[in-house]
């Protein structure tokens, strides 16, 4: 490096201008330039620099045969307002056409900038007004990297008619730069939300704000179908993550194999691990990982979870070393967690670290004032669906007349709103569906009033039918107590599974408990012995072996039997003898007798209604 140097002094202040040819080097007039023009008003302020860099462009020191006199004469200038300072010449390979295109003018003044600050704690005064404007512009950037730098720049006072000097500290400007981002990233959240009505407006844009300023997961918290998934889509568009670095994993449909899935395997970890798999963890690093239903975890694979959370370190199954992956997390969830805690189905410690952020979504009933807004919503969705679809070929877009609209909004309490906005959702699919088979997919499509209310009609027959198979009605219009025979039976049922299962209990996932319960559930509704063995064996798949039975029972724990469940369950009707679960038969039920077939029948309808599992 070809570099002429003064006596250092002891000023540790730093100045670095670039040289350009329209700037520091012009004629008569190189003591108005900026380095000059700079260096005298630092000295003004009181705080003198005791090194200046020039970055000079060799190209017009090899082209200009002027080049060594105006290097003198421009040290010269400088050393007149900083006698003693060093000054030194950092001559770069850089064209005209060069230092005018970004990309190659970056590397190469990040190095040289790289050589000067070198992790030096001076005080840095970096100039930006020499250069072309990439130039200009790259400084500004390398500068903005340093805590120890100030941005200078050298104006022209028209009314003065004189230069000056400008200048800021780059804490200002990056604080000025924090500004712009947040209130940039708010318009985007406002827009989000204001464009997608799925997730109350208000709410999705708290959400997002919270989302930027934490590291902490986030938990939603609502009812099926309440829109929890595309909450956590707003999130990830609101913190400018994109599409694909988006992981929405459904954690009920993991089953055995969740540990595997989300954190991957490597090669020959298990039976049929041909080849290693990166799990959702690892494709979520430096994303937004959506854990939906997180509830249903084992127990074994929320521990692993919670390891990951705490230092952001995972090991694939089969693996003898930790990985990494750093992403934000929201959890979604229809379950009482705290209940799962206190049941010791969920982890305390898990529960802990996912809920401080919590924010719980409405149901559609209590969002009712929405309703217009939400049928827009999915319609647009339908008309884009259908256009950008192969096999329905039409170009026609399906509209809602606003009287049509009106009904649905008034009337829409009286439809079965369980599925909340999937019940929306499937609606308007539908009326929008009429609307283009009546129009045959061309000319105007318009769904009517005559449309709504058929669909409107049909939708409360069905309703009406739902109610009548889940719970009767009394002479005098009261219901049933089906429900409450419903709760009795199960919290029967459990407590039966509990105590034959022992420890086993907690350490096995619910898809497989599930199957004892519903062995016990059959036992419950009178079935009988040899009946309820050929079904095991049927689904088994063996040949009737005692072997074969007791191996399936040994599953869930030592001693269990079907004569074992049925003495349980004597035992539990002799401590609640007004079970309403049992107000239909005779007598306790025993080894070797069933209910009476009505009893049979009764309990069995009430068993439809309950799912397989706890």
């Amino acid at each position: 490096m070809d570099e002429s140097m003064e006596k250092t002094s002891e000023n540790t202040r730093i100045l670095i201008s670039y040289v350009s040819l329209k700037g520091d080097l012009c004629g008569s007039s190189v003591n108005d330039g900026p380095a000059v023009g700079i260096a005298t008003q630092l000295v003004v302020n009181g705080m003198p620099p005791g090194k200046v860099f020039l970055i000079w462009e060799t190209n017009y020191l090899r082209t200009n045969k002027k080049g060594d006199a105006e290097w003198r004469h421009l040290k010269e200038s400088i050393h007149n307002v900083l006698p003693n300072a060093e000054v030194v010449k950092l001559p770069i390979d850089l064209t005209d056409e060069d230092a005018s295109d970004f990309d190659k003018a970056f590397p190469t003044l990040a190095t040289v900038f790289a050589k000067i600050i070198n992790d030096s704690d001076d005080e840095v005064f970096v100039n930006v007004s020499s250069g072309t404007h990439a130039v200009q512009t790259i400084l500004f950037l390398l500068a903005m990297r340093e805590s120890n730098a100030r941005i200078v720049h050298f104006v022209h006072d028209l009314e003065r008619k004189e230069p000056r000097c400008l200048v800021t500290p780059v804490q200002n400007a990056r604080k000025e730069f924090r500004q712009i981002e947040e209130r940039e990233a708010e318009d985007k959240a406002e827009k989000a939300s204001q464009e997608d009505a799925t997730v109350e407006k208000d709410l999705a844009a708290k959400i997002i704000n919270v989302a930027k300023y934490t590291l902490d997961p986030i938990l939603l918290l609502g009812e099926t179908g309440t829109g929890k998934t595309r909450c956590a889509e707003l999130i990830a568009e609101g913190l400018g993550i994109p599409k694909q670095k988006f992981v929405a994993v459904n954690c009920a449909t993991l089953g055995d194999i969740a540990s595997s899935q989300l954190f991957g395997h490597v090669e020959g970890a298990f039976t049929g691990a041909s080849k290693e798999h990166i799990g959702f963890i690892q494709e979520a690093n430096d994303g937004l990982l959506f854990l939906d239903e997180i509830g249903t975890l084992e127990l074994k694979v929320q521990g692993m979870l919670l390891k990951v959370l705490d230092n952001g370190k995972f090991r694939k199954v089969g693996a003898e070393v930790d990985e990494e992956s750093h992403f934000v997390l929201v959890c979604g969830t229809n379950e009482n967690l705290e209940a799962n805690c206190a049941k010791e189905l969920f982890r305390r410690d898990l529960y802990e670290r996912i809920r401080t952020w919590t924010f719980p979504l409405k149901p559609v009933r209590e969002r009712l004032n929405e309703i217009g807004d939400l049928v827009e919503e999915f319609l647009r969705d339908f008309n884009a669906e259908i256009h950008s679809s192969k096999r329905i070929s039409t170009t026609a877009k399906v509209k809602i007349s606003s009287t049509a609209k009106k009904f649905i909004r008034e009337h829409i309490e009286k439809l079965d709103l369980t599925g909340n906005l999937r019940t929306i959702r499937g609606l308007v699919r539908r009326l929008a569906t009429h609307a283009l088979m009546e129009a045959a997919g061309l000319g105007k499509c318009e769904i009517s009033m005559e449309q709504v209310k058929a669909e409107f009609k049909e939708m409360e027959k069905l309703k009406s039918e739902q109610t009548n198979h889940n719970g009767r009605k009394t002479t005098n219009g009261s219901t049933s107590t089906t429900n409450q025979t419903t709760v009795e039976r199960d919290e029967i049922i459990d407590s039966i599974v509990r105590e034959a299962m022992g420890e086993k209990y907690n350490n096995t996932p619910p898809i497989k408990r599930c199957q004892l319960n519903y062995v016990v559930k059959l036992v419950f509704d009178g079935i009988g012995d040899s009946e309820i063995e050929k079904m095991l064996f049927d689904y088994l798949d063996k040949e009737r072996r005692p072997q074969a039975l007791k191996k399936f029972f040994n599953r869930f724990g030592p001693g269990i039997s079907l004569s074992r469940i049925r003495d349980d369950i004597g035992k539990h009707l002799a401590q609640k003898p007004d079970c309403n679960a049992y107000r239909d038969l005779n007598t306790t039920p025993r080894r070797g007798m069933a209910p009476s077939a009505q009893a049979r029948q009764t309990l069995r309808m009430n068993l439809e209604k309950v799912p397989l599992g706890n």
